[in-house]
């Protein structure tokens, strides 16, 4: 599923947001990069067998759109905070 900064109603706090009937986790990281790049469209991911997220998916990574492409497609599957 691709997820949007609309999709998640702009929020600006990191945490689990329902997303067409998944629990998606979206950590600072991703929210740093909606803030510099709202267009941003993030791909989910099903967490991995040694994640500690209790969500359906976590963001994987991101696609700019336009001038925007640059190295911003990093993995954020949880908030530096979280480590």
């Amino acid at each position: 599923m691709k997820l949007t900064w609309d999709d998640i109603e702009r929020a600006t706090i990191e945490g689990v947001f329902i997303v067409r009937g998944k629990s998606v986790w979206v950590g600072q990281a991703a929210l740093d990069v909606w803030r510099d790049h709202p267009e941003a469209i993030f791909d989910t991911v099903i967490p991995g067998p040694g994640s500690d997220q209790a969500a359906d998916l976590v963001l994987a990574g991101s696609d700019l759109m336009g001038d925007d492409r640059d190295d911003v497609t990093q993995t954020y599957l949880r908030s530096p905070a979280a480590d």
